[in-house]
Parts: C-alpha cells; sequence; structure tokens
C-alpha cells in the first residue's frame, strides 16, 4: 500500500452521531496527516471499494475519484467491526472543501447522497474512530434514487409504532435505508408522513446479497407526489428486506410501521368535494393491499362512493380520524362495503355526513383489483355501481335488502341492476317498509356509470313507509332500479324489492304493497304464517284500509288457498272476510269491546287487532278475576303423551277433559298434531266442525293464580315459571275457550271466555278429533267392551261429571279415568251404580248391543 504525506487542516474534535447536512465547510490548509490515498478514476455508474483501516497504521483512507459530469452520487460503507466515519470532500486548486459527513454509533454503515453535485474531483475519507481495525466496503453509484444498501437502523420484527424513525432528508442525505430481519411470515404495513410531495417510500429485497438495488429487487413503491405514502404488504416472508426513505432535500419525516393497514394517511387528497364527481383509478394487490383517499367537506353533504371495474375482490369503507391519533381504529369507521361477490361492485351511500376531513380505504381482499373510484355529493345518488344483479327478467324476480346504519355501517342506497333481452311491460315494487324509502327507474344510456341528464325513466316517491310502484314498457336493455332514503330521514328499514314481466299478482292485485310482499314471499320456502301476515300488514302502509286494499286482500287470500298450508288460509280468510268471533275483542280483559269484520276505511290498528286474534293468539279469554295471565314456560309435550297429562281445574268443563284425555289414550298422535309450533311462543290449534278442520291460534301466556300456580287445566310442572311445565292439555283448553266465540260449537254462550266452557257433553270428542259420535247411551256392557276393543274413545258420564274408559280386563273389570287425576278399577255393578250415560267416537258398533 502506498503511503503519502498530505497536509490537512480538518482535526478531529467529537464523534458525530448522525450525518451532516449543514451548508458546504470552507476550505481549510492541510497538515501533516498519514493516510492512504486510492484512485477510483473517473465514477459513472456503479463501483465497489474494499479495504481496512487501522488504528496508529493507517486509520484514514483517501478514495480520490472524478465525476465526469453533474449529477446525483451515491456513497454507502458496510461491513464494519469498529465505528468511523465517512466524509466527503469537493478537490479544488485550493484544497478540499468538505461537502458531507456520515457517522453513525458503533458498526452502523455510513452513507451520503447527493443530488446535482458538480463534475470535477472528489476525496471520500474513510477515518476510524475507534482502537484496533475494521475492513470495510464502499459502493458508489450515480443512480437518480439511491441504490445503495447501507442500512442506519435495524428492525428485527413488525410492530405497531406510529414513529418508527423519525428523521430529516438533507443536502448530503436524500435517502435512508433501515434493514427489516423478519424470522416469520409478516404482513407489513408503512407509512411516510411529513415529508415533501416528492419523496419516496419503498421495500427492497436485496436477493443477490451485492449491496445494490437492482432490477427486480424493489418489491413496492410509493409514488412520488402523494401528500402521504404508505405500503401495505399482504405478505412477506421470512428474511431481510430494507425500507428506504428517498427523494426531498430539507424535509423532516415519520417512519410509521404496522402488521395491518390501519394508519391513517392521507396517500391521495381529493380536496374539498364540491357538486362534481370526483373520479380516480388504481390498483391494489399483494403488494399494495391498500390505497387511502382523503377528502373534505365544508358543510353537510349526502356522499356516495361507488368502487367499479375490478377483477378481484377488493374491499372499500370510510372512515374519520376522530381523536387524530393517525390510526383508522374501530370506532371511527362510518361505513363499509364488502361484498365478496364475482361481477358485484363496491358502494357507500351517507345522508348527512357532517362537515370534516375523511378517509376513503380501498383494500385488497383477494387477487388484484384494478379499480375506479368515484366520489360524489349527489342526491339521490348519481353513481351507479352494480351492487346486486338480478340477470334477465323472464317472470318475477325478487331481492330482501337493508338500508340504514348498523355497528359501523351505514347505507341510504341501493343500486339494482336487470337486464331485458326484449322489449316488455315491466313494474317494479318496493314493499315492507318501516321508513320513508323511494325507488326509481335508471338506464345508463352511455354506460359511464353516472345518472345523467334524461336517464331518470321513473320514480316513485310516496310518503311515509308506503310502498312504491313502478310500471313500464321498456325496450330490450339493462336498467337500474335505485332504491334510497328520503334525504331527511334517519330511520332504517328493510325493503322487499321486486322486478316482473307479468304474474298472477299483477295481473291479479293492484296494490304496490300486497304486490310486492306477495311476490317477494311467494319466491322463497319458507313457512306461509309469518309471510302472510306481512302481506296482511301490508294494507296497513298508508295507515286506513281502503277499498282497493281490502279487495286485493280478498283476491290474494281466495285465490292462493292452494299454495298455503290450510290453517294458514284458514286464520287467514277469517281476517279478511268474516268471522262471528270477529264482532269482539277481548284480550283476557272482564269485558270485550266492539271490533268487528274487517272493512273498507278500517283502520292498522282493527287490521292489527285480527291478525293477533287470528295469528298471533293475543285475544286472551276472559278469566276469573282472580287470575293474572303469565307467561308460562315448559314444553308443548314432556315424556311423550298420555291420559294423565289431562288434570281437570277450576272450571267445569270435564267433558272436554274427559275427551281429550280419551284422545290421548287412544290416538295420542291426533293430539301431537292437533298443534302446530310457530316457533314464536305461539301455537295454532286443530278444531273440527262437523269434521271440517278449524283453527285458533294461543300464545304461552296462562291464568295463573296469585301464587303463580296452575288455576285451570295443570300444567303438570308447579309453578309458571318451571321448564318442566307440559303446556299442551293447558293451551287446548284456552283454544277451545277461544274458538268458542266463532259460535259452531253450539253453546249457549258463545263467548271468549273461559266460564263459557262450564258443561259440555261427548261432542267434544269430535270437536277434538273430527269423528262422529254415537250421542249418549243406555249403559251395556257388551258394547261397552266392544268399544273398547275396537279402539275407540269412551265416555262416560255419572249425570254432573264426565270420565273415560282407559282400560278393561275380565278378571279386573273397567279401568277408567277421572279428570280430577284419579284412575280406578270398577265392576260392572260399580259401573251400573256410578254412571248414568255413555258414548264413544266413531258410529255404533253393529251387533255389538
Amino acid at each position: 500500500m502506498s503511503k503519502y504525506i498530505i497536509l490537512l487542516m480538518v482535526s478531529v474534535t467529537m464523534i458525530e452521531h448522525y450525518r451532516s447536512t449543514s451548508s458546504i465547510i470552507p476550505s481549510q490548509l492541510l497538515e501533516d496527516k498519514t493516510m492512504s490515498l486510492h484512485n477510483l478514476g473517473t465514477i459513472s455508474d456503479r463501483t465497489t471499494f474494499n479495504n481496512r483501516v487501522t488504528a496508529l497504521v493507517d486509520p484514514l483512507d483517501s478514495l480520490q475519484f472524478s465525476l465526469a459530469r453533474a449529477g446525483n452520487l451515491n456513497i454507502g460503507v458496510s461491513g464494519l467491526r469498529q465505528n468511523v466515519r465517512l466524509q466527503l470532500f469537493r478537490s479544488s486548486s485550493s484544497g478540499l472543501t468538505r461537502i458531507g459527513s456520515s457517522n453513525y454509533r458503533g458498526t452502523t454503515p455510513e452513507s451520503l447522497n447527493f443530488r446535482g453535485l458538480q463534475r470535477g474531483q472528489y476525496v471520500a475519507q474513510i477515518q476510524l474512530l475507534a482502537p484496533g481495525r475494521t475492513p470495510y466496503r464502499m459502493r458508489l453509484s450515480r443512480q437518480l434514487i439511491n441504490d445503495v444498501i447501507a442500512e442506519e437502523r435495524t428492525w428485527n420484527s413488525v410492530n405497531t409504532n406510529l414513529s418508527a424513525y423519525q428523521g430529516t432528508l438533507g443536502t448530503a442525505d436524500t435517502s435512508d435505508m433501515f434493514r427489516l430481519n423478519l424470522g416469520a411470515d409478516t404482513p407489513l404495513s408503512l407509512t411516510l408522513t411529513g415529508a415533501l410531495n416528492t419523496a419516496r417510500l419503498r421495500l427492497v429485497k436485496d436477493n443477490n446479497n451485492n449491496g445494490f438495488i437492482d432490477s427486480g429487487e424493489v418489491l413496492a413503491s410509493s409514488p412520488a407526489g402523494n401528500l402521504e405514502k404508505s405500503l401495505n404488504i399482504r405478505n412477506l416472508f421470512r428474511g431481510t428486506y430494507y425500507v428506504q426513505v428517498c427523494g426531498s432535500t430539507n424535509a423532516p419525516y415519520t417512519l410509521g410501521m404496522a402488521p395491518q393497514s390501519n394508519f391513517a394517511v392521507r396517500e391521495f387528497d381529493l380536496g374539498t368535494l364540491g357538486n362534481t364527481i370526483v373520479t380516480r383509478t388504481g390498483s391494489v394487490h399483494d403488494f399494495n393491499t391498500s390505497d387511502i383517499y382523503s377528502f373534505t367537506l365544508a358543510d353537510s353533504r349526502h356522499v356516495s362512493l361507488a368502487l367499479t371495474g375490478f377483477a378481484g375482490d377488493p374491499d372499500l369503507r370510510i372512515a374519520r380520524d376522530a381523536n387524530g391519533n393517525g390510526l383508522i381504529e374501530t370506532p371511527e369507521m362510518i361505513s363499509y362495503s364488502s361484498r365478496r361477490q364475482a361481477g358485484i361492485d363496491e358502494s357507500i351511500t351517507l345522508n348527512h355526513l357532517a362537515a370534516g376531513t375523511y378517509l376513503v380505504q380501498v383494500t385488497q381482499h383477494a387477487g388484484t383489483s384494478n379499480y375506479t373510484m368515484r366520489l360524489s355529493t349527489g342526491y339521490p345518488t348519481d353513481l351507479l355501481p352494480t351492487e346486486y344483479d338480478l340477470g334477465v327478467i323472464n317472470g318475477t324476480q325478487t331481492l330482501s335488502q337493508y338500508i340504514g346504519s348498523g355497528m359501523y355501517y351505514q347505507n341510504a342506497a341501493d343500486n339494482i341492476r336487470f337486464t331485458l333481452n326484449s322489449t316488455r311491460s315491466v313494474n317494479l315494487t318496493l314493499s315492507g317498509l318501516s321508513c320513508d324509502i323511494d325507488l326509481r327507474l335508471v338506464h345508463d344510456a352511455n354506460n359511464n356509470g353516472v345518472v345523467d341528464t334524461g336517464e331518470v325513466l321513473g320514480s316513485s316517491a310516496n310518503g311515509s313507509d308506503g310502498a312504491e310502484w313502478i310500471a313500464q314498457s321498456l325496450p330490450a336493455g339493462t336498467y337500474f332500479a335505485q332504491v334510497y332514503r328520503w334525504m331527511s330521514h334517519a330511520d332504517d328499514s328493510n325493503y322487499n324489492f321486486s322486478v316482473s314481466t307479468g304474474d298472477w299478482y299483477s295481473s291479479n292485485l293492484t296494490d304496490a304493497g300486497i304486490i310486492g310482499e306477495a311476490r317477494y314471499f311467494d319466491t322463497r320456502n319458507y313457512s306461509r304464517r309469518y309471510e302472510v301476515m306481512t302481506i296482511l300488514r301490508a294494507a296497513k302502509d298508508y295507515g286506513n284500509i281502503d277499498g282497493a286494499e281490502l279487495t286485493d286482500l280478498r283476491t290474494f287470500v281466495n285465490g292462493q288457498s292452494t299454495t298455503m298450508p290450510d290453517y294458514v288460509h284458514n286464520l287467514a280468510y277469517k281476517v279478511v272476510n268474516s268471522n262471528p268471533a270477529n264482532q269482539w275483542w277481548t284480550g283476557g280483559a272482564s269485558t270485550r269491546t266492539s271490533l268487528g269484520n274487517l272493512y273498507a276505511g278500517a283502520t292498522a290498528d282493527h287490521l292489527e287487532k285480527l291478525i293477533g286474534k287470528w295469528f298471533l293468539g293475543l285475544d286472551h279469554p276472559t278469566a276469573a278475576s282472580t287470575t293474572t295471565y303469565r307467561y308460562t314456560s315448559g314444553a308443548l309435550f314432556q315424556n311423550g303423551i298420555a291420559y294423565q297429562d289431562v288434570v281437570q281445574g277450576g272450571l267445569g268443563d270435564c267433558y272436554f277433559c274427559a275427551s281429550i284425555a280419551g284422545t290421548a289414550f287412544r290416538n295420542p298422535s291426533t293430539i301431537q298434531n292437533m298443534f302446530i309450533d310457530n316457533g314464536d311462543g305461539t301455537f295454532t290449534v286443530r278444531f273440527y266442525n262437523n269434521g271440517v278442520a278449524d283453527y285458533v291460534t294461543v300464545d304461552r301466556y296462562l291464568p295463573s293464580t296469585a301464587a303463580g300456580g296452575r288455576y285451570y287445566m295443570a300444567w303438570g310442572g308447579g309453578l309458571y315459571n318451571n321448564t318442566g311445565n307440559e303446556l299442551w292439555a293447558a293451551l287446548a283448553e284456552k283454544a277451545y275457550a277461544q274458538v268458542n266465540e266463532s259460535g259452531w260449537l253450539g253453546r249457549g254462550d258463545s263467548s271468549n271466555t273461559y266460564a263459557a266452557l262450564d258443561g259440555g257433553t261427548l261432542s267434544a270428542i269430535s270437536h277434538v278429533t273430527g269423528l262422529s259420535n254415537t250421542g249418549y247411551l243406555p249403559l251395556s256392557s257388551s258394547e261397552i267392551i266392544s268399544a273398547h276393543n275396537n279402539n275407540r274413545i269412551v265416555y262416560f258420564s255419572d249425570g254432573g261429571h264426565a270420565y273415560t274408559l282407559v282400560g278393561y280386563s275380565p278378571t279386573l273389570g273397567y279401568q277408567i279415568y277421572n279428570p280430577h287425576g284419579t284412575t280406578s278399577w270398577y265392576s260392572w255393578a260399580q259401573v251400573q251404580a256410578t254412571f248414568v250415560r255413555w258414548g264413544y267416537s266413531g258410529v255404533r258398533i253393529p251387533g255389538a248391543v
């Protein structure tokens, strides 16, 4: 190694801890210093030089080189075992002028990066600042963006840190590099804030370990010009990576890091939204999983966002960094759109968004998505993303969705796309509403995704929760039905939408609400009870039931009887047509009030009472004044069905108790099929009127004593809140009291009261089973035995109380159940002494007398 003696007036006074970004140091006279001088020639692209410096021997290496043209210069020194200082001097006839210096603690690599250096001669110096010696490797490059890898800090994990590093890019420091060692695969989000727009943020992997950033080694890079920068990587494999901040001079910055993309970074600032639609394009993929846009509202506005044109699966959300902490936290999310369906766009529509600054984030869920994003403040929304696509309409298609707010979710409009292959007469309905939701029909003639002048073909904007209806003849083409909340409303509503080219409903009905609800439920394989109740309630959408609505209800119930279960049609018929029981409403009170059949002009409350009476069991019978209706726990059946389940209470309805006990003994399946559990705490109960099924509904509320026990029919378990209660017998008794009001039981008192059931005959057998009965007969041992052996329900009367036969033995005699809860054996003599008449189900058995 050549040795030179050079006079240099640059004395070391202290160790610098950061790269110098100060002004150029004036030329100084040279002093005697021992150093090594190396000539690197002209630096035109990349150059690498390896050497060592040793304390007391040659602690200072000088590397002389020239630049043939003005431009950038990047220098990095790595492979250190001791602390060194890197300095760069410009050489001139008057001496050396220091233009940059870098000195980090310990063995951290040193680097200098310059923009716009003049052509001429330069000297780079490596000065050892510790005992011993150290090798080093110097890399030089003339690239515009620094491609020399020399990290100034190392991280060994990814943790959420909004200010993982704070630094400043300067004249001699246009690039900072950070090493990231990952011991396991991890997602990564990086943010760069505070820097000038020209700064860049890059993620690099030195695949060939040559210390330079080669082609293909930049995994992700933020565009220059963004207000703030971010990189969001779906998954980084374990290994070593480099994070680079480069670009502007005199730009303080903050570098943030996290394993998830929830930084509130304003990558793209859209400014203050006015009345013009803002359109931007972008792409999210594995190495850019998130784009964030910021916009400002000067006052409260309606805001619509649409994300279209993508092939992958992106998501869309809008948020506000309310606490200014630089993170999008869960409570700060206003709404999101994540449909997860190919060919379906993402969209958010908000009413009355307050003045302020907001963030819109487009994130990758799967795949690569080149997208177009539009923002608008128009009302109704003038954006036409395809949120739902019903395809080609040939007949009827329906859709049920929601307008309103939820947990971190708001949506004030939906766009529903459909297609016609030929000119058709089309009608659209919107029903099932609970607030003011409107409907309009749009044809995007120029296919630009925006509602332009002349593209709204029709609209329906009825007030309150009224149903909407649009009917038009349309040529072949693609159309949008736009469902949107009226501007002054903030309420929520489910809705049922239908579009049809013709069906039974539009041919036979006229009311939009009834047509819409009937159509929707006709396409679903649900239990028809709930659906029919909803259709009936559709007539309440404008308050009173008008003549057209009443006609439609009757047409629907009568015309669609074959599509409903028999019990549903039976109950609906009573609601919309007539039944003697409709005259009164009792509701468990001691006195009843006038109600009446449904009529044109009837109030919504009138209709609701009829629905409650027949479908919900709300018209409770009048009970004893000392009782209280309580919701009764338990199951309909416990451990099967047995005649012992029937235990008469404080009511003289032994004839009914004996009839259902005998039925439970002979045909338990009849008892089981007598009840339909509606799944909502109600049961529809079947009786027979001259062999024809008739139905009534009861709920779980049963009369109880002050102590909470049963007052009428026993329910088996004890107090009303005992989960071991068995309810079928008590519910059957309650239902019998309710159906009595229809008048066909043939009782003198046909009121909806328990007391009206006091006293009766074996005709109750026919009411429960649908079978005929023999009427009362004189006692005959042979016929009794024959009836028993033929599986008939056998009924005994002692003249004031009813019993049922549950067994016969030639040696033991007749086993008879008393509905008070006892079973006894009777000899024939005892039977004759106790009972005065009897009868059984069905016709008399020939030859049994």
